[in-house]
């Protein structure tokens, strides 16, 4: 995950500094796994299939670095060119206090703020992507509306990738919301990665703005990144009206309880305006 990015990047970097066969072997060996974690980790909408807003930021810089540090090639050129959509969910996904979604294993200040960040990409030569009034990024999972000073961010889609799933929580279906810049329902991120109280608490259906039943987990979590049983979405319609959208959908995450009972929401949401249903 975003663990090999960072060890490419400090290979491509050694790569770079130095001089001789082994600084050139570095350079080969970062450059073939590269090719191969632009593929997986970037997801076709753009994000981090670890699905952290805050990680993605941590990643899009490790990618600006690897950038810099390739020599001229088709793969520069590549990466390059997946940079862009890569960049929006930065923006997209910012709250107006200037802080990122907390959705998985998140921080406030765990990752440079977007602005700076973008800041960068914008002195590599990249354009600066506009926040969008309505976004949706299918694979990642993440949908919202953006007005003056709010935000409105929903998580449908998967904790992360199955072979991987660390750093995600028990949110399906939740949701954060920011009305006159500041924040109104709060996500809780990540407090620590010890095993422990806090660290299941983090994760943790309870502690996200989503339905409990009988006080269980979405998914079966345990030590500090192990994940068992997990949710899987079973049904999403994303249907934007005029002045904001409407959000279906649907998760298996308590089918494991009496009843087999399946938890659906419906989120309509205009400028200054939330509604939640929950059957």
């Amino acid at each position: 995950g975003n663990h090999l990015l960072k060890d490419i990047t400090a290979l491509l970097a050694g790569s770079r500094f130095f001089e001789g066969p082994a600084s050139q072997r570095w350079g080969q060996r970062a450059a073939a796994l590269l090719d191969r974690a632009l593929d997986e980790q970037l997801m076709a909408d753009g994000l981090h299939y670890e699905r952290s807003p805050s990680y993605h930021a941590l990643v899009f810089l490790d990618l600006l670095e690897c950038h810099r540090a390739l020599p001229d090639s088709a793969l520069r050129e590549r990466l390059w060119s997946r940079l862009p959509d890569a960049a929006q969910p930065l923006a997209d996904l910012t709250h107006p206090d200037g802080g990122p979604s907390l959705f998985n294993d998140g921080g406030l200040t765990k990752a440079p703020s977007a602005a700076a960040v973008l800041a960068l990409f914008e002195a590599a030569g990249g354009d600066l992507p506009t926040p969008r009034p309505v976004f949706a990024y299918p694979d990642a999972g993440y949908f919202g509306l953006r007005g003056d000073g709010e935000l409105l961010v929903v998580d449908c889609g998967p904790i992360g990738p199955d072979h991987l799933p660390a750093h995600g929580h028990g949110d399906l279906l939740a949701c954060e919301w920011s009305v006159g810049g500041r924040r109104v329902l709060v996500d809780f991120g990540v407090y620590e990665y010890s095993a422990g109280a806090w660290r299941a608490m983090s994760r943790a259906t309870a502690s996200h703005n989503t339905v409990t039943v009988g006080g269980e987990d979405q998914c079966d979590f345990w030590s500090s990144f192990r994940v068992g049983r997990r949710a899987r979405v079973l049904d999403r319609e994303c249907r934007p009206p005029a002045r904001g959208f409407e959000l279906l959908g649907s998760h298996d995450g308590f089918r494991h309880l009496a009843g087999r009972p399946v938890h659906r929401r419906r989120v309509d949401a205009s400028p200054g305006r939330l509604q939640l249903d929950d059957e």
